[in-house]
């Protein structure tokens, strides 16, 4: 079996479905504020976007009723608990 996850950082995960046909990418993003001459980071939070391959290019998909944004990493992992096309990333991403 191939790994489904690529790649799992702090900041950045990407993850191919069961069968490779989809691919997952959450990155971790925040609002940059600029206070007395230097910049800082506040409220970060996870942006997802959803993939799916069309030849041999992956091109902008979207699941209905799966939201884009999430507050922190663990929320976005238990989405792909109940997930039918990702249980194989999810069971990485957990192990």
């Amino acid at each position: 079996m191939a790994n489904k996850v690529f790649e799992n950082t702090v900041r950045r995960i990407v993850a191919y479905s069961n069968d490779g046909a989809y691919k997952l990418v959450a990155i971790r993003r925040a609002n940059q504020i600029e206070k007395r001459g230097q910049i800082a980071y506040r409220g970060s939070y996870w942006t997802l976007e959803t993939f799916q391959r069309k030849g041999g290019i992956f091109v902008p998909y979207t699941f209905a009723n799966l939201p884009w944004r999430y507050e922190k990493k663990k929320e976005l992992i238990d989405v792909l608990q109940n997930s039918v096309r990702f249980t194989e990333a999810y069971k990485e991403l957990t192990a």
